[in-house]
């Protein structure tokens, strides 16, 4: 997230805290105002440098959202499966995937195979 000022035909500047991202249909980037603040000569009285402090507000507004896309996993390794139960999930590729897509290995595989004629699934194959 980041502040943005915003000419208004009046000549005043306007504050507004707006967020870029990727449209999945249309694959174009827009941008959506994530809270309004106001006019700048407005804010002033309010703050001495009413730039600076929104922007440090942008920034934790960015850095909370990232902590909230974090998850923890606990495990027991001293618990034991029972027998005869179909319980039993297949996590074993879960990091290795994780690692693989935060690396973009999916996304290059896939360039890279954007423009030849293979009669299989590069990204598959390398998944495997």
């Amino acid at each position: 997230m980041n502040l943005s000022i915003l000419p208004r035909p009046n000549d005043r500047k306007y504050l507004s805290i707006m967020k870029s991202f990727r449209d999945p249909e249309t694959k174009k980037t827009r941008v959506k105002q994530i809270k309004a603040l106001g006019y700048l000569d407005v804010l002033e009285k309010e703050y001495t440098d009413p730039v600076a402090h929104f922007r440090e507000v942008a920034r934790q507004m960015t850095e909370a959202e990232k902590d909230g896309k974090n998850v923890s996993l606990n495990l027991s390794m001293d618990e034991e499966l029972v027998p005869g139960t179909d319980d039993r999930r297949n996590l074993g590729y879960a990091a290795i995937m994780k690692i693989y897509h935060e690396l973009l290995l999916h996304e290059h595989f896939a360039a890279k195979a954007r423009y030849q004629k293979f009669e299989f699934n590069t990204n598959s194959i390398m998944l495997l």
